[in-house]
């Protein structure tokens, strides 16, 4: 189980999708003889959304790719900041564009404390992206996307950044946390849900 965030929230998920999960997680909590949870907070949210027995309830956390724990030189730096037009300092995001991950709230706040750094957002193309590209200009920070980043480029991308920020609002493990901090960059991400355990 990675997560109930679809009861937790549902306004983020359609009728369908929570129905459809909430019974079938439902069904899994029942009858499985184990269940694998990738947090103490998934745990949790096991036992209160779905009432499962705690005694059959296992804590695995999630890892990340090895990728993330190989060495990575200043020319690898400045060949990929090169490639994709980088600038030399600058504040990363990684995961999906989407309300959740609270990218428009990480905009807000880097305007508020006046972080005159840019910021590259790494996810796929969206509404949501776009919408925080229009928010971005209009309080005056420097918004960059990278949308099709190839993975043997992403742990680069994490090293080249002053840090890594993940600001999302909920979820079941936070692997860009894990991935940042592999390959030694700081991470400043939300209170709250998992992320302390990440």
């Amino acid at each position: 189980m990675h997560d109930a965030l679809f009861m937790r929230y549902p306004s983020l998920y359609s009728w369908g999708y929570r129905n459809l999960f909430r019974r079938k997680v439902q069904y899994a909590c029942d009858h499985a003889d184990t269940i694998i949870a990738i947090s103490e907070q998934t745990r949790r949210d096991i036992i209160d959304y779905f009432h499962a027995d705690a005694r059959k309830i296992k804590v695995v956390y999630q890892g990340c790719n090895n990728r993330f724990r190989q060495p990575i030189t200043d020319e690898q730096v400045a060949m990929v900041k090169k490639r994709y037009n980088l600038p030399e300092r600058y504040i990363v995001d990684v995961g999906a564009l989407e309300p959740r991950k609270n990218l428009h709230t990480l905009i807000r706040a880097m305007a508020w404390a006046h972080i005159d750094l840019p910021l590259v957002a790494v996810g796929g193309q969206s509404r949501y992206g776009d919408e925080a590209a229009a928010l971005a200009e209009k309080m005056g920070i420097k918004l960059l996307f990278l949308h099709a980043l190839p993975f043997d480029d992403l742990p680069i991308v994490y090293k080249g950044a002053v840090c890594s920020v993940y600001p999302s609002v909920f979820e079941g493990f936070g692997i860009p946390i894990l991935e940042s901090l592999c390959v030694g960059t700081p991470v400043l991400t939300s209170t709250g849900s998992c992320f302390s355990e990440t």
